[in-house]
């Protein structure tokens, strides 16, 4: 039992220790808000575009759930927007149909994920009386990974877009909350990479093969490792399922 508590603390520090150490982001947010000449009572939407350097991945809204402290799930994708004066949300997320795959990055979890670029919509409403220039804030979370290696959870970043609201009666055409998918960029549709999974690094040891002494001198190196190299640390949820059993 030591022994797994002592494994356990070591993937931890781990794992801390690359969040000290995050530089480089794999993914790119952008905001904008559509119609441009929207007016008080009528809905709009927040587009957020993703870029995503390949090969990473992002995973998508899907949450992953457990009564065992010790399994570890990917960050789910979450875009939220922030209570404003003038705007109130008129709908649920829009999102594209997702890829979907088996992630040896989770022990074989089956994961949604998107790749490439992908648009997002948050269908709002333009509260009665609000006429000028006008600002949203939204936060969003997400997790990016690629064969054998994930980037740290981001969560709660702060994204922001700038509209302008006309004078003017609610126009009848501009009442209905604006649903639809937005349109998305080609590759996303078309690629259905990675196929293959996120597997071990080529020439990399596997936690089973590994003594106790020679594992936590593994954690202790990676520990240093994530320091150096930000964003990118072993597979500490694959080692720590396999310890705790």
């Amino acid at each position: 039992m030591n022994s797994r508590i002592l494994v356990v603390l070591v993937a931890f520090l781990t794992l801390i220790g690359g969040a000290f150490a995050q530089g480089k982001e794999y993914a790119k947010w952008t905001a904008s808000f559509e119609p441009t000449d929207i007016r008080a009572g009528e809905s709009g939407r927040v587009l957020v575009k993703v870029k995503i350097d390949q090969p990473w991945y992002m995973y998508g809204t899907k949450e992953f759930k457990s009564d065992n402290p010790l399994d570890t799930f990917p960050t789910n994708l979450a875009i939220k927007l922030k209570p404003n004066a003038s705007i109130e949300q008129n709908g649920e997320l829009v999102t594209p149909n997702p890829h979907e795959k088996v992630d040896k990055n989770f022990n074989n979890l089956t994961v949604e994920y998107y790749e490439n670029e992908v648009v997002f919509a948050i269908p709002v409403k333009v509260k009665d009386g609000v006429v000028g220039k006008q600002k949203l804030d939204l936060i969003y979370s997400y997790q990016v990974c690629k064969k054998g290696l994930c980037d740290i959870p981001r969560g709660d970043q702060p994204l922001s877009v700038d509209f302008e609201t006309q004078s003017g009666e609610a126009r009848e055409a501009r009442l209905a909350a604006m649903t639809a998918l937005p349109n998305q960029p080609a590759q996303v549709s078309e690629s259905g990479s990675p196929k293959d999974g996120a597997a071990p690094i080529a020439g990399q040891t596997k936690p089973e093969d590994m003594s106790l002494g020679a594992y936590l001198l593994f954690c202790f190196v990676g520990g240093l490792g994530a320091l150096l190299f930000p964003c990118v640390f072993p597979m500490i949820p694959v080692t720590v399922s396999f310890f705790s059993k």
